[in-house]
């Protein structure tokens, strides 16, 4: 038994990702191309929560707390709902032509240092 297990290990393999929607779960999650059902938290959480569902990715579960059938039926339709299904291999895809999440830091540095 392991006490934990890295996050990107998990997805790698996962159908659907449950998660509080915080700007790394939510990148990582694109990065490997699973749909999400989000129970947002505080701070960027709800809006990252409802920008997922806009752009076809995740499931915003609003109620404090859902149920278990709500928590149920959304991850069942996002692990089976094959639009959802094209719409994370599209942006997966498009994030990692981008150069995924460690291209704004190297930007950044390239700018910074005249190279751009």
């Amino acid at each position: 038994m392991r006490e934990s297990v890295p996050q990107p290990a998990v997805l790698a393999h996962a159908d659907v990702f449950f998660t509080h929607a915080g700007m790394g779960s939510c990148t990582e999650g694109l990065w490997y191309g699973v749909p999400m059902v989000a129970i947002p938290q505080a701070v960027d959480q709800p809006a990252n929560a409802k920008r997922l569902e806009a752009v076809g990715v995740g499931r915003n579960l609003r109620a404090d707390p859902p149920s278990p059938g709500e928590i149920r039926a959304a991850v069942l339709d996002m692990a089976t709902d094959p639009r959802v299904r094209l719409q994370v291999n599209r942006i997966r895809g498009q994030i990692r032509r981008e150069g995924g999440p460690g291209h704004p830091p190297d930007a950044v540095i390239d700018v910074a240092e005249h190279r751009w």
